[in-house]
């Protein structure tokens, strides 16, 4: 009787070559080291980076694979690890070229059947983009803030030591006030000549600069070349390097001479309020306590596109129309409570133009405490709305191409997951990395290479759908999401347009040159390939690696 035929048996040579194939394609540095921190293993990826082949590698002790100064920096971490808890860490790495990589170490201790430890597996990350572009955020988004939550006419910085580094105007500011003797670069501002405050309020300002606190509406004044006192107003956020060290500061300042002099001028008569309103940059109107007006500055005629004799006596909803009044109708219920409010909306102009308006309720308000109406100051913030905006595109889309980035692609994923599961639909997913790509940067440049991104990610967005999505995941790995496409078939003929687009020559106009370049393609189906963002990505990812081993070409996830 014959025996029942199974699988052909693999030997430890197979088994130990398929892995070595898993481990040298996945995207992490990955090396193993025995109890003693001696290299059992090294992926092609790890090796390559620390400057070894992988069978050069092995044996060698973590500190000349590392090198002495980072090893004592990392040391402890091993330590913990070989005492059989898990440990993540940062640092840095110059290499050969001088370029400052920044890398994430993940410490994975190997608990042998006894117990106890018998070696570690280390997995490394090189986080530098992603570092690089949250630095950036990160500066832009404190600058904005600086610009947008303070009125200025002036932007100063200043060192650790409170010493003025920078100190001029910014754009479409008044400009620095007129002062007897200005500020000069090296010194600080309590050591100019002052009329206001007292050496007590100086103190009291100092004290919060020395504890690294943000500060708002510090208000001191100077003798003006005139000879009378010139009121000021600056803001001030504390400004830290990556490792938290305090750097100075960076804020605006105002003159507010102007309004010091209008807060006089509104307690002597109400004739000299109008005569000030109408010379401030601001929006400003009165209301009685029935919310009628009662006076109006140039600046907000000028705005609605009334006249001053037309809008007196009328209601905050003829003002400002039936719709918009329904909108804010509860804020002037909370004015005429006595609460300050400020609030947002966005007013049409004439010509068709939407303007964004921030709107500051100002109750008026009797020694008594009753409520005898209210002043709305309106200021346009379009400018900022836009930069708002600007801003939020820098984080979600790729600076190079303009296509979604990894964070925008991951959003649009998870959604069209939603969708389809909710409508018990499929949608394929395309992972694409490009084939002879590093040759045309190591060759002709960077640029050259940035040129050809360019023009790979135009063509892509040629061969889908509007309501695709083509996204850069990074470096010259690109990504498709095509919600709605029910069978496989369709999957591919998508893949194979995207594949012959990108087998056509490229004519790089800054090099006068063409180039010749192919694509490797992962297609994954959802849900058949991955329940979920994760899964999907990675079915993908598999698939396209698939195909870059095959020499190029599409492939679909195998099962």
């Amino acid at each position: 009787m014959e025996s029942p035929k199974g699988p052909t048996p693999t030997t430890p040579r197979d088994d130990a070559e398929q892995l070595r194939l898993i481990a040298d394609n996945v995207p992490a540095m990955s090396i193993a080291y025995d109890k003693h921190l001696h290299c059992l293993f090294a992926n092609r990826r790890f090796a390559e980076f620390f400057g070894f082949t992988t069978a050069s590698i092995v044996g060698k002790h973590l500190r000349e694979v590392i090198g002495e100064g980072p090893y004592q920096e990392v040391k402890c971490h091993f330590d913990q690890v070989l005492a059989g808890t898990r440990a993540t860490y940062r640092r840095t790495r110059t290499l050969g070229s001088g370029e400052l990589r920044h890398l994430e170490v993940e410490l994975i201790p190997h608990i042998g059947p006894d117990g106890h430890t018998q070696g570690l597996f280390a997995v490394t990350t090189d986080v530098t983009e992603r570092e690089r572009t949250l630095a950036q955020l990160r500066d832009s988004e404190a600058r904005f803030r600086c610009l947008t939550d303070m009125s200025s006419d002036f932007y100063w910085e200043s060192d650790a030591e409170h010493r003025i580094s920078m100190l001029n105007a910014g754009g479409g500011a008044k400009g620095m006030p007129a002062l007897r003797r200005s500020p000069q670069i090296g010194e600080r501002r309590w050591e100019i000549a002052y009329l206001s405050p007292d050496e007590a309020g100086w103190q009291a300002h100092r004290a919060v600069l020395d504890a690294h606190l943000p500060f708002r509406d510090f208000r001191f004044s100077r003798p003006g070349v005139d000879g009378r006192e010139r009121h000021l107003s600056i803001s001030g956020d504390p400004v830290f390097d990556p490792t938290g060290a305090f750097e100075g500061y960076r804020g605006v300042g105002s003159d507010i001479t102007a309004s010091k002099l209008a807060e006089q001028a509104l307690r002597e008569s109400e004739q000299e309020l109008r005569l000030f309103a109408d010379n401030v940059p601001a929006m400003t109107v009165s209301y009685d306590q029935h919310l009628r007006c009662r006076f109006v500055n140039k600046a907000y005629l000028a705005f609605f596109g009334f006249a001053a004799d037309s809008i007196v006596g009328m209601h905050v909803r003829e003002v400002i129309g039936d719709e918009a009044y329904r909108e804010v109708e509860g804020h002037f219920g909370t004015v005429m409570r006595g609460r300050a409010v400020t609030y947002q909306r966005t007013h049409t102009l004439a010509h068709g133009e939407p303007r964004h308006l921030e709107i500051k309720l100002l109750p008026r308000v009797t020694d008594s405490g009753s409520v005898l109406g209210c002043f709305a100051v309106a200021t346009d913030v379009t400018q900022y709305k836009l930069a708002e905006e600007r801003i939020r595109r820098v984080a979600h889309h790729d600076g190079l191409t303009g296509l979604p980035n990894r964070l925008l692609f991951n959003d649009r994923l998870n959604q069209a997951i939603s969708l389809a599961k909710r409508e018990a639909r499929q949608l394929a997913l395309l992972y694409l990395d490009l084939d002879k790509f590093k040759p045309v940067n190591d060759t002709l440049g960077h640029a050259a290479g940035d040129e050809l991104l360019q023009a790979v990610a135009a063509r892509l967005r040629q061969q889908v759908r509007e309501s695709d999505t083509v996204a850069r995941i990074g470096g010259d790995e690109f990504a498709v999401i095509l919600p709605g496409v029910s069978r496989r078939d369709e999957a591919r003929r998508v893949a194979d347009k995207a594949l012959a687009a990108l087998a056509t020559p490229f004519r790089l106009i800054g090099q006068g040159q063409t180039i010749d370049i192919g694509a490797s393609i992962g297609v994954a189906i959802y849900p058949d390939d991955g329940a979920s963002a994760d899964a999907l990505v990675k079915a993908a990812d598999n698939a396209m690696y698939s195909a870059k081993h095959a020499g190029g070409g599409i492939r679909f996830l195998e099962h």
